[in-house]
């Protein structure tokens, strides 16, 4: 398997799409990858971003902004939980189990827990294939329609020397992409430069950083990171908890 690959894994499950302020809905879609119980790498943490920005003037505005906290058990059963934003405060409660091959959201404001199926490996497959190939129909006819032909971007990817964060063993890779004058309407080279830092051991991406001149410096980390085994209790149902089985897109309404 190639470095990384299962970072992105976890990426590709249900997708969500927020509509409005409250009293609006979040919809999900069944996942579309088989998910791999990692086992014995028990932790908890919470995501953390960061942004500074410098302007024309030299003025830095930097935000700041907390994530999904996450969860993992020795078993592999994963949990995330997340706000939907500061003017909504239901919280949204992600529960998977790969050995079981199923997948909850919980309703925390009716108790409601939607139950999905997670797809085998082999229908994951077709399932991303099938998007693929969708993806490249559209780029072809794209590229058919397009007038001019547009300098295609470089890029070029580095390994890093391993380092010691908090008494994990991270290795990194860096990124430099450099889009040629009228690559995006462009008048000058924009060059952008990232890294990524993952744990094998945890099988996890620990942090990462980007410097692109468009938006800034950004700054993604995992706070808080605890190798303890999490409250079993979490990964469980909760009691006086209805489940309900779904078998297409489904809808979360928000107070």
């Amino acid at each position: 398997m190639r470095k990384g690959s299962w970072v992105l894994s976890g990426l590709l499950g249900a997708c969500s799409v927020l509509f409005g302020q409250p009293g609006a809905r979040l919809t999900f879609d069944l996942p579309l990858t088989a998910q791999t119980a990692i086992t014995n790498a028990p932790y908890s943490a919470q995501e953390q971003w960061d942004r500074v920005q410098t302007l024309e003037d030299g003025t830095r505005v930097t935000t700041n902004r907390t994530g999904k906290m996450l969860y993992r058990d020795a078993q592999g059963r994963t949990r995330s939980e997340y706000t939907v934003s500061p003017e909504i405060a239901q919280k949204v409660i992600e529960i998977t189990d790969p050995l079981a091959g199923v997948q909850y959201y919980l309703d925390t404001a009716n108790q409601v827990a939607h139950r999905m199926m997670l797809p085998t490996a082999a229908e994951g497959h077709a399932a991303v294939q099938a998007l693929v190939r969708a993806d490249n129909r559209k780029r072809t006819l794209a590229a058919g329609q397009a007038a001019t032909v547009k300098p295609t971007p470089d890029f070029t990817a580095e390994s890093l020397q391993s380092r010691m964060v908090d008494g994990l063993l991270l290795d990194g890779q860096r990124y430099r992409t450099t889009y040629p004058i009228g690559a995006i309407g462009n008048d000058q080279e924009i060059r952008n430069v990232s890294e990524i830092w993952l744990s094998a051991e945890l099988k996890l991406l620990v942090t990462s950083n980007s410097l692109d001149p468009r938006v800034g410096q950004e700054t993604f980390r995992l706070a808080n990171l605890s190798r303890e085994t999490p409250d079993p209790a979490l990964f469980q149902i909760p009691a006086g908890y209805t489940v309900v089985e779904e078998h297409g897109p489904f809808a979360l309404e928000l107070k």
